[in-house]
Parts: structure tokens; C-alpha cells; sequence
């Protein structure tokens, strides 16, 4: 008869070796287990085992696998070698536990375990990931593995003391849903991160300093107030992705950060956290910053008006028309003519083209200026399709810019009888006289002068601050 838990030869009582109570083992019989552990295939080592007081030795460290034990002893490996992976399932750790100038072929997983005392993982020669999912730590020192990069998770762990970690590298740092309590300290500095999340966790911490962080990858900052957190020096330009999203900012949050480029292509957020990006980076004067976040917050404002005329229940064509008329067409008209105020060549370009079409209209009627768009958008549909590249809309309204522009400079100088001079078209100045007498048309082009030359203005205007 067997084991009354596995069907295993009975050891003890009713027991096999893995199942039966081991109080008080020898050396002799601890070292029987080990060697009977160690020939169990990897996938069945997740039984609930109990396990004898034991220090790992030497010839089983190419096969770790605990689950629900406590180690009362030191766990101290330095200069070692294992060539599997080394896993801890629900452990706990009495005593330190260190793991300095060693090689691990695969990683290391603490999933769900207890450390009341110390941790320090230093110097890595070789290492794949450390997993330190729903793990309660004391004090933590995770330093000097630059030249290994790796996985490092912390989702869902709690850090009740010091928690450091200097001049490491990582393929991804997740601190997701995690708890820093009142009594911890915790600081990164001198890390390079291929990803870095860093959301909806609980903070109860005098101090979070993250320094000289370099992301290569994607930034994650979501649902989360800021009270104390300070990414000094945070360097992202060669970020691919930056979310921030659903968070309240402080001014020394992102303190000296290198942004890189800011455009909607590599951040995603709210027109709220923009505004409060906007706002920090005026504070520090970095005008330039400043205006490409009023830019992103812009374009937020314009996709939350979008989804609000998506909700609309039922909306009758009226109704749609006049809501998009009212709240996003202007959005729609600031960001193609001068992108939001950061580009002040656009609008004069634009400025000057609509003058000639105007010219053009009221010389020559407006037939030709429908038989010329017409030409236009044939010919460049003809040519994107033989290159196989397309044209996005800021480019087309240049490129017929330019085209309309050429063509209403030509016309002026060749055909003669020119008795309205050409700035009467295109100068945003003295456009409306008393004793004018304009139609419609006439009324809602000389607006749009009006317009193009105040948003001309105010793009030179903020480039000229960025400078």
C-alpha cells in the first residue's frame, strides 16, 4: 500500500519521503530526500511537499524547485553556475539571502514569497529574468548588473524597507499594482530599461527617487497621484511609446527629462496630463517642450470631442453637423494650418495661396479654380499609385499651396490690366472698407484672410519664445 497522499512508497506511517512530517531529520535522512527530489521530473514538483530545514548544497543546483518551504538558515551563493532556471514558490526567507558573481541559465522566480530579512542580488554574470510577483520584501540591494541585461517583475509586491538598485540593466521593469509602505525607501539610479511600467500602485512612502533612467522602449505611467516620486534626469528620447495617463503631476516629478521628440506618434495620454506637462515645462522655461505638449493637448481635446459625438444617442444629421461645426471644426482648422501654433510657416504659406485664390476667383471665375483642385487631387492619386507611397493632409494642403501660388503669381505678371493691386487679396490689413459692398463669398474669404493672419502671428509669436 502506498502513500495515502500520492500512491508513493511509504517512508514514514502512512507518508512517502516528500509528504510525511520531517521535525527533527538528520543530515543522513535530509539527504536522502534531496537526492529523491532531485530525480522528480520538473513538472511535478508543484505538489504540496513538505519540505525538511535544508540549505541547498552543491549537487543539486542545476535542478531548484521549492514550494511552500521556509528556510531558517543564510542562503549565500557566491561565484556559482546553475544551469536551469531556480524557483521559489511561497518560500520564506528567516535569514539573508545573497546571490554575488553568479551565473543562472534561465532566471530566478520568488513568486509569492517572504523575505524578513535581507536580499541582495549583485553582479550577474549570466541571468534571463527575476520574477518577483506578489513577494513581500524587507530590505532589497539589486546592484552592478549592467552587463547582463534582463526581466525584473515586481507586480503586485509589497517593499516594507530600503529597496536600492544601482547600474543595472533591464529588458523590462514592471511595478505594477504594487505597495510601498511608510517605512521604505526606494531608489534607481544608473538603470537602462527597454520597458518601464509603472502603474496603479499604493504609495505610503516619504521617497521614491528614480535617477539617471535611460528607456530605450516604452514608458507606462498610469492611474496613479503623485506626491513624492522624482524622476531626475529620465531620458526617453529613444523611447518608442510614452503613455501617461489618468495621473496628477508634481512640479519635480520629471525633473530634467529628455522628452526627444514630442508628437502624437510616441505618446498617448489625456488633454489633462499634457496640460499639467505643459504647464511644468514653462515653470522650468523650456518653451520648446512647452509648446509640443500644448500641441498633444490639442489634438486630445479634439479625439475626447470626437468619442462625445460618437455617444450621442440617435443623433439626427442636423444635430451631428452642428455639433461638429461648433465644437471640433476649429480644433480640425488650428491643427492643419499651423499645427497647433508650432509651425508659422504653414499658415502664411496657406495665407498667401487662399489671397491667390481669391485673385483667381474674382479674375477668371470660379470654374477654373474647380477644374485646377480637380487636376490636382487626380494627378497626385495617379502618381501615389504608380510609387506606391501616399500623401497625408498637411501635404497636400502645402503642395496645392505652393501650386496655387505659383500659378496666381504667373497669371498677375503675364496677363496685363491689373487694376486691384495683389496685396488687397492676400494682407490680413484693410480688408474691410465702408464703402464695400460684399457678397457672401466675398464676407467669409476675407474672414479667413483674417484668420490665417492672426494664426500666423501667434505661431511666429510661440516660435520665437521657443527660441
Amino acid at each position: 500500500m502506498g502513500c495515502v497522499k500520492c500512491d508513493r512508497e511509504v517512508y514514514d506511517g502512512e507518508m512517502c519521503i516528500f509528504h510525511c512530517e520531517k521535525d527533527g531529520w538528520d543530515k543522513k535522512q535530509i539527504k536522502k530526500f534531496q537526492d529523491a527530489f532531485s530525480k522528480i521530473e520538473l513538472s511535478n514538483k508543484d505538489e504540496d511537499f513538505i519540505f525538511p530545514n535544508i540549505i541547498i548544497d552543491r549537487y543539486d543546483k542545476n535542478q531548484v524547485f521549492y514550494k511552500n518551504v521556509t528556510f531558517s538558515e543564510k542562503l549565500i551563493f557566491e561565484n556559482e553556475s546553475f544551469n536551469k532556471s531556480l524557483t521559489f514558490i511561497n518560500c520564506t526567507f528567516k535569514k539573508e539571502v545573497e546571490f554575488i558573481n553568479c551565473e543562472v541559465n534561465g532566471g530566478i522566480d520568488f513568486t509569492g514569497s517572504i523575505f524578513e530579512f535581507t536580499l541582495k542580488l549583485e553582479s550577474f554574470k549570466s541571468m534571463g529574468f527575476l520574477n518577483f510577483s506578489e513577494v513581500t520584501f524587507n530590505e532589497v540591494h539589486l546592484n552592478n548588473n549592467k552587463d547582463q541585461q534582463f526581466n525584473c517583475n515586481f507586480y503586485k509586491s509589497i517593499f516594507n524597507d530600503t529597496f536600492e538598485a544601482v547600474n543595472n540593466k533591464f529588458i523590462e521593469l514592471n511595478f505594477e499594482e504594487s505597495t510601498f509602505l511608510s517605512t521604505s525607501e526606494i531608489k534607481f539610479e544608473d538603470a537602462s530599461v527597454g520597458q518601464l511600467v509603472y502603474s496603479n500602485y499604493t504609495n505610503y512612502t516619504h521617497h521614491i527617487l528614480f535617477k539617471d533612467i535611460t528607456v530605450s522602449n516604452e514608458l507606462l505611467i498610469t492611474d496613479i497621484v503623485y506626491t513624492n516620486e522624482n524622476f531626475q534626469d529620465l531620458k526617453v528620447f529613444q523611447a518608442k511609446k510614452i503613455t501617461i495617463n489618468n495621473v496628477i503631476l508634481n512640479e519635480q516629478l520629471f525633473d530634467s527629462t529628455v522628452w526627444g521628440n514630442i508628437n502624437d506618434k510616441r505618446f498617448r495620454g489625456t488633454k489633462k496630463t499634457f496640460r499639467e506637462l505643459k504647464k511644468y515645462a514653462e515653470l522650468s522655461k523650456n518653451f520648446i517642450d512647452a509648446s509640443a505638449f500644448y500641441s498633444l493637448e490639442m489634438r486630445a481635446k479634439k479625439d475626447e470631442l470626437w468619442i462625445e459625438l460618437n455617444e450621442i444617442q440617435n443623433p439626427k444629421i442636423c444635430e451631428r453637423c452642428l455639433f461638429y461645426i461648433k465644437n471640433i471644426l476649429m480644433y480640425q482648422l488650428y491643427e492643419k494650418t499651423s499645427n497647433y501654433s508650432e509651425d508659422w510657416i504653414r499658415p502664411l504659406v496657406i495665407l498667401i495661396a487662399f489671397g491667390m485664390l481669391s485673385y483667381i476667383g474674382e479674375r477668371y471665375g470660379l470654374g477654373i479654380i474647380i477644374l485646377g483642385l480637380g487636376s490636382y487631387y487626380l494627378y497626385t492619386l495617379v502618381h501615389c499609385l504608380i510609387f506606391n507611397y501616399k500623401i497625408n493632409s498637411e501635404t497636400h494642403l502645402i503642395l496645392f499651396s505652393f501650386i496655387v501660388i505659383l500659378i496666381g503669381i504667373t497669371m498677375y505678371s503675364f496677363f496685363p490690366n491689373n487694376e486691384i493691386p495683389l496685396s488687397k487679396y492676400i494682407s490680413p490689413f484693410g480688408l474691410f472698407k465702408g464703402k464695400d459692398d460684399l457678397s457672401v463669398i466675398e464676407l467669409l474669404s476675407k474672414v479667413i484672410i483674417l484668420l490665417l493672419g492672426y494664426q500666423t502671428i501667434l505661431a511666429i509669436k510661440a516660435n520665437i519664445r521657443n527660441k
